[in-house]
Order: structure tokens, then sequence, then C-alpha cells
């Protein structure tokens, strides 16, 4: 799906490394191993500092720049869903 997804659409996808559907792996359940992918967190924009309780009091009052970026992410996220 994800290999169907990258070669489909613009949106980002990250590589697999490693992937087991069954409970019988090294690890126990099934896992996805995937690639860390450039960029930053969602929580960047949520958040205008690292968080703590006080950047959890101050999200829901953001600066004008935290607000346009927050407007962008959603239109980008809207974009790539769109295409999904």
């Amino acid at each position: 799906m994800m290999k169907y997804i990258h070669a489909q659409t613009t949106a980002p996808v990250p590589q697999i490394v490693l992937h087991s559907s069954s409970h019988d792996n090294e690890l126990g359940p099934p896992f996805i191993l995937m690639a860390e992918m450039p960029g930053k967190g969602a929580q960047s924009v949520r958040f205008e500092q690292p968080y703590n309780d006080e950047a959890f009091v101050l999200a829901d009052v953001p600066s004008t720049a935290v607000q346009k970026k927050r407007a962008n992410l959603l239109r980008s996220l809207a974009k790539v869903m769109t295409e999904i």
C-alpha cells in the first residue's frame, strides 16, 4: 500500500526498513520499522516552545506566527489527504 501511495501521489512516504505481519518474529507482535522522514513533527507547530504544562495552556492562545504555521500545516495535510 505504501509503495502504491508513493508511486501514485506526491504524499511523503517513509522508506520501509523492515516489517512483519505475524507474531512469529524477533519482536513478538507485528511491526513496521520505517526510516525517519526529514522535517519537523506536527507538535512543533502546535506548541511554540518545548512541551510542558505551560506550553499546553499557551497552545490555546497562539501567536499570529503560530496561527499561520498551523493553517499552513492543515492546508498541507488536506492536500495530501485529497490525493490519497
